[in-house]
């Protein structure tokens, strides 16, 4: 039996205690999920995605714990894999998405020698995979369309016949229903249920297995009762977890014949199940519930039992559920109010507990916080469960944020992990949540209890379990924080207790009551009224008395309004009528409606934004000072993730006054793009008066804290003298520093310029600087060129050269004073694009002075210890070796090199295998008839080789 409770994973967060955990690490999306034991159990599958974002699907192995990757996927490809189950024991069957289209596929398992391998192929079929057959476990049910015969099939298929697309043997389920839209198999493998829709009932059907029949059993309309099947029972009838007779939900028997529920199975005394199961046999094997908030699951078979009852002695206190079984080990998703959960491998023979995988493997539990949950009694003499999460004692803030949770009728606050609630307990804000009137999980009277009762006995409530929280913790300070009906809420009790709260926070919240109706052309329907007057209760002029809009004049505490301008189910109309009469009252508040959003955020950058954002409202209005000390590259980056929304294109409407709020306390703290940012705003003047002598002193600033770009910044200012003098000085000193600060535009100019003798700014030790900063594998070329440049004759002094030799041995590894020779390899003459060598005892002939016609000579460096005639290896972008200086000149009559007879720039070659060099004639100074010579001396100035050849002119033709 495999069982898995999706809720649980969607229950499960992240948080922190002992230090200020960035707000970008708790907000975010669980590593792990749905790790599994097939049958046999000797393996896990499961998805997990490691830090790079990179995904995959994980198949471990029990007996070695040894982890393989089957699928990988990646998330900046828009990739993700759906679901998966397995098939059999050695066969996976997964749905892959990539760009919004999916396809399935099967991966394939095998044991080769105690190592897995694992074959991942897509399906060639189509179709939706229902689930395993009953006692054939190589097999699957396929609902499709057969294209033969244009309607629709569900076949009994294998791994081949899914992969090839061959249904010609396989074994089809002949009973379908004509106007069915879905099947479902039971527990067993067997196809049992079907949905149909008619008009204004989904209807549930049962498939008579005796009788083969299609038998309607129930009709899911406007009714709020739970109806869920769970499976077939040794009598005939089925199981469901319902409440249609009954106040909790509650496993029940129910006869498909009779349409009556039976027997009670069982049903818990004060909380409303959330699942159940039965085993093979029929029978109930395990229900849960949450009890006080916290998970809770008993079971009935004695497997069940044993290995819950190992898990517990481990981590008495983790709330867990098993996930999958077999005779020998289980799997379990364990978790708690401070702990964002794992996977565990429990095995019963051995009595042992393994963990497998960390839903959030950066967070230790051990620094987060425990929430406490009470049971108290209301002022209606209801009984209430309250959650409380203190704040951290570190950086306690005395502040009490009462949260009321959505709905209202319907939803509940639990004692798992919650980001939100661990987001301002960890910075020292301590958490109320109230499971109110009309909560869910508490029976059908509880839930009723919360109808019509907005403004009325659910904040009757909310007081009643902060006057308990009070009378056991002090406090400086309160405020009322939530969103949907906890934003109506939020606003209702400052405005109904404004001498009990000091503000509120309400996100996407409701404050026209009336307006529920009539918020649209389709709100007016009466089939959407009806739903609305479920939990509101009916349309009066009663409602404008819980409706904050109409009383905003009592209002007297700081609101900071949030919503989302595409909200469809708290349209935008009721925050801007509320925040149009906070304005027009002058009452304090702030706002900010995000584009682009719906009824909450469609991202995690949403949140980190909402939180960060509630944090400086509570901060700004309750005096309490940020947290610092160790923290403050934290504080910083997300003041800066603050100043960012308000600039740049995201979800938050641009806003430079805001901006320039947020990087002034950034700045303060020397950011360096802050102070960069404030520098554009008054090199622009936006948000500020222009002031480009303010802007000149915040880049300063900068620039003095690394900022590249501010530095480079500054160098544009003063080279082109738009606003301010033109000075080559100051932007020639600001352009090395960005280009020592690692700019890549500054760093090439700089270069160039400082390390050209030819140059105004040239600077032997700006040129040694910020040369080191050159990535010299890249850039080895070019800086053999700067050499080269540079040593041509009268460029440097000795003390220069020698202080470049220094340089190039110690900075480049060159090797100057290796023992050397040159080899030639071979010699000639290029005329008319014929190339003659000759030996180099040879006398060479003339070069005949015509266009293109060339002396060639090819050589090769050697050092001493090398054979001769071998050629001599470079590391390349690590050493240099055997680097040579050539130069081709003009004899004069005493055959001698004189300045004005130097006919090309000298360049440096490295030793590495043959260098082949040309004289080629190309323009008219190349046509002086005379001794021409090739020198290639060493870098410490040894002549190494010299040949000579000579120019002729062109013979007269006759």
């Amino acid at each position: 039996m495999k069982f898995i409770t999706g809720f649980l994973i969607l229950c499960v967060s992240i948080g922190t205690a002992a230090k200020v955990i960035p707000v970008n690490e708790l907000f975010l999306s669980p590593s792990a999920s749905s790790y599994l034991l097939n049958d046999a159990g000797n393996l896990i599958v499961g998805k997990f995605t490691d830090e790079n974002g990179q995904g995959y699907l994980e198949i471990i192995d029990v007996k070695t714990h040894q982890s393989y990757k089957a699928v990988t996927y990646s998330k900046k490809d828009d990739e993700s894999i759906r679901s998966f189950f397995w098939i059999d024991n050695n066969h996976v069957y997964l749905m892959f998405r990539k760009k919004r289209n999916d396809k399935g596929m099967i991966v394939q398992i095998k044991d080769k020698s105690g190592k897995i391998e694992t074959t991942a192929n897509t399906i060639k079929a189509s179709g939706l995979v229902l689930g395993p057959v009953k006692d054939e476990q190589d097999k699957i049910w396929l609902m499709r369309t057969n294209p033969e015969e244009e309607e629709l099939t569900i076949n009994a298929v294998n791994v081949d016949n899914l992969l090839n697309n061959n249904f010609s043997e396989t074994r089809t389920f002949p009973f379908l229903m004509e106007d069915a839209i879905a099947y479902m198999p039971d527990a067993d493998g067997n196809i049992r249920f079907a949905i149909s829709v008619n008009e204004t009932d989904v209807l549930i059907w049962y498939f008579d297995s005796d009788n083969s029949k299609w038998i309607e059993f129930y009709s899911i309309n406007k009714k709020s009762d739970t109806f869920t099947p769970l499976g077939t029972l040794e009598n005939g009838k089925i199981a469901v977890l319902s409440n249609e007779i009954t106040d909790k939900v509650a496993v029940m028997e129910f006869d498909i014949n009779t349409q009556r529920y039976g027997e009670v199975l069982f049903e818990h005394e004060k909380y409303d199940l959330i699942s159940a199961a039965l085993d093979s046999e029929g029978e109930l094997s395990q229900v849960s519930y949450f009890d006080h908030g916290q998970w809770k699951t008993q079971y009935f078979s004695d497997q069940g039992i044993e290995f819950s009852s190992i898990f517990s002695n481990k981590y008495p206190q983790l709330q867990h559920a098993l996930t999958s079984q077999s005779p020998r080990y289980a799997v379990a998703l364990a978790f708690s109010s401070n702990d964002p959960g794992a996977f565990y491998l429990i095995d019963k023979h051995k009595k042992k507990v393994k963990e497998l995988k960390r839903l959030y493997p950066n967070i230790n539990p051990a620094e987060m916080i425990r929430s406490k949950s009470f049971r108290i009694k209301s002022r209606n003499q209801d009984d209430l469960e309250i959650i409380f999460t203190p704040g951290n004692k570190k950086y306690h803030n005395q502040t009490l944020i009462v949260m009321p949770h959505g709905g209202p009728v319907g939803a509940r606050d639990l004692a798992v992990f919650d980001q939100q609630t661990q987001f301002l307990a960890n910075r020292g804000y301590s958490v109320l949540k109230v499971n109110f009137s009309g909560s869910s999980g508490f029976g059908k009277r509880h839930l009723d209890k919360g109808v019509a009762q907005f403004g009325r006995r659910i904040e009757q409530d909310l007081t009643d379990a902060v006057q308990f929280i009070e009378s056991k913790y002090n406090f400086k300070y309160k405020c009322a924080a939530g969103a949907s009906y906890g934003g109506y809420s939020a606003v209702m009790l400052i405005a109904t207790h404004p001498e009990e709260y000091d503000c509120a926070v309400a996100a996407f919240g409701i404050y026209d009551l009336p307006m529920l109706f009539n918020a649209s052309n389709w709100k007016i329907l009466e089939e959407y009224r009806a739903t609305v007057e479920a939990v509101v209760g009916k349309e009066s002029k009663d409602l404008l008395a819980y409706s904050p809009v109409y009383f905003a004049n009592k209002i007297q505490d700081p609101i900071l309004l949030l919503a989302g301008e595409e909200d469809d189910r708290a349209p935008i109309e009721h925050s801007n009528r509320m925040k149009y009469v906070l304005k027009k009252l002058n009452k304090p508040f702030e706002y900010l409606f995000y584009e682009k959003t719906g009824h909450g955020h469609p991202n995690w950058y949403g949140d980190w934004h909402e939180a960060l954002l509630t944090d400086d409202f509570l901060r700004r209005t309750l005096k309490i000072p940020p947290i610092e000390g160790n923290n403050l590259d934290n504080y910083i980056d997300e003041i800066m993730l603050l100043a960012d929304s308000f600039s740049f294109e995201d979800n938050v409407k641009n806003d430079d006054k805001k901006s320039i709020y947020y990087l002034r306390i950034a700045a303060e703290r020397r950011h360096p793009r802050a102070l960069f940012n404030l520098g554009a705003h008054y090199h622009r003047g936006d948000g500020v008066k222009k002031d480009i002598n303010q802007a000149i002193r915040y880049y300063k600033q900068a620039s003095d804290e690394s900022y590249s770009k501010a530095s480079y910044r500054i160098y544009e200012i003063y080279s082109e003298g738009k606003y301010v003098e033109k000075n080559v000085e100051q932007a020639h000193k600001y352009l090395k520093i960005a280009g020592m600060q690692g700019h890549k535009e500054a760093l090439d100019l700089a270069w160039e310029r400082s390390c050209s003798a030819k140059t105004n700014f040239f600077d032997l030790q700006s040129c040694f600087q910020l040369t080191k900063k050159l990535d010299t594998k890249k850039y080895e070329v070019k800086i053999r060129l700067m050499v080269a440049g540079l040593i041509e004759p009268e460029q440097l002094s000795k003390s220069q050269r020698k202080e470049l030799f220094r340089f190039l041995k110690d900075t480049m590894n060159v090797k100057l004073e290796r023992d050397v020779q040159v080899f030639v390899v071979g010699e000639g003459i290029q005329i008319n694009d014929n190339y003659q060598s000759y030996l180099s005892s040879q006398a060479i002939p003339d070069v005949a002075m015509d266009k293109d016609n060339a002396y060639i000579i090819e050589f090769r460096i050697l050092d001493n210890e090398q054979k001769k005639g071998s050629a001599s290896k470079d590391v390349k972008g690590q050493e240099w070796h055997h680097p040579v200086i050539v130069s081709w000149n003009i004899l004069d009559e005493n055959e001698t090199i004189s300045n004005d007879r130097r006919i090309s720039n000298t360049k440096l070659y490295i030793g590495n295998d043959d260098i082949k060099l040309k004289y080629v004639l190309t323009s008219e100074k190349d046509f002086v008839p005379g001794k021409y010579e090739l020198k290639v001396e060493s870098l410490s100035g040894k002549v190494l080789l010299t040949k000579q050849f000579k120019l002729s002119e062109l013979p007269e033709s006759s």
